[in-house]
């Protein structure tokens, strides 16, 4: 299948190994990156979202007027908004960029950081209501006429959006998370499964159960796949670069971990951290390992050929959409346009060839 390329959205040059604090916001680079994006032939960003951090939808609309081709996914919590209300504003920014938009669907990990915005509600419950919160969309995005409704979480009258989104049924809805709630209901409700990368047996197990769902339901998901890339002209110089990186992430350890909402963010990292720095030749876990799983960060080292040559290993087990980025948001876009987006889409095209004489 064809591939789709992402990059990560940022509102200041930061980094883990040179953090800058959230609330710094610098508009000739967010302008300077997006654009980056947007001539280096990425198929969109995730622009993310927390508590505490700047909200995505605005970012997305303003996105939309600076750029020309690449689209956006925006991630969105339910709960906070009415899913209704949430439909005509994601249906207005499809039309403000021509149908570029996407949504993820962020249920939300932790309880700490969502009771920072007031919801109280356990994680498993939360992905109930996610599930609602996307059937209410999906309809007010494609009836043709108002609709009542009464579910568990939420009761309309006459619920409609005059304005529908410019893709044909609406936005593609991308969901993530990997416990058993989430893969059930990702397998009804979500178009693309996502997921940070692992090694091959654990996502191809991860891949297998999302299916599964789906065909519980007769429907057939995608799968997006998020990697940190460290990349050189040689494997040596690769590797070197990652010890660089984890030595400035140490050195700025503390100021990292200072804002975050509950150190239980990333407790999911702890057993990762226990395991080798490097898992499947180029698996890189030694910033997860050397700070005992506070901050979860998953590379891939090496050769430009040799990181995409284990990308399409991924690609094998069903990932089409690959959300890629570095440690350096003002080179990243150009090196990886260059050095990896090419080759990436190059091998995808060769498997669909290979693929392709093998079915006639």
């Amino acid at each position: 299948m064809p591939i789709q390329v992402l990059g990560l959205f940022s509102h200041r040059n930061s980094a883990e190994h040179r953090p800058k604090p959230m609330s710094d916001f610098e508009l000739p680079f967010l302008s300077d990156l997006v654009k980056a994006y947007d001539r280096n032939g990425y198929d969109r960003m995730l622009i993310a979202n927390a508590a505490t951090w700047p909200d995505s939808i605005p970012f997305a609309a303003y996105i939309a007027g600076i750029t020309e081709r690449v689209g956006f996914m925006i991630a969105h919590r339910p709960g906070f908004v009415q899913p209704t209300m949430a439909a005509r504003m994601l249906a207005t920014i499809d039309n403000l960029s021509r149908g570029r938009a996407a949504v993820h669907i962020i249920t939300g990990a932790n309880n700490k950081e969502m009771e920072a915005d007031g919801d109280f509600l356990t994680k498993a419950v939360r992905y109930d209501r996610s599930a609602e919160y996307v059937d209410v969309m999906r309809r007010v995005w494609t009836s043709d006429a108002p609709f009542d409704h009464e579910g568990q979480f939420f009761k309309f009258n006459r619920a409609f959006s005059a304005l529908k989104p410019v893709q044909k049924g609406g936005l593609p809805v991308f969901w993530g998370g990997s416990s058993p709630e989430s893969v059930q209901h990702a397998g009804r409700c979500a178009d693309v499964y996502a997921m940070g990368i692992e090694t091959l047996d654990k996502t191809r197990a991860l891949i297998e159960s999302v299916r599964a769902a789906g065909q519980q339901h007769n429907r057939t998901l995608e799968y997006c796949l998020s990697a940190r890339l460290i990349i050189a002209d040689t494997e040596e110089a690769a590797w070197q670069k990652a010890r660089d990186i984890l030595d400035g992430v140490m050195n700025n350890l503390e100021q990292l971990n200072q804002h975050a909402i509950d150190p239980r963010t990333h407790e999911r990292f702890g057993d990762l951290a226990k395991r080798e720095d490097c898992l499947d030749t180029r698996l890189w876990m030694g910033i997860t390992k050397a700070t005992k799983g506070t901050r979860a960060v998953t590379s891939l080292v090496g050769t430009p050929e040799q990181v995409v040559n284990e990308l399409m290993r991924y690609y094998d087990l069903g990932v089409t959409h690959f959300l890629i980025s570095g440690f350096d948001f003002v080179s990243d876009p150009d090196v990886l346009g260059r050095d990896v987006i090419p080759r990436l889409r190059a091998a995808a095209a060769d498997r669909e060839r290979i693929a392709a004489r093998i079915a006639v």
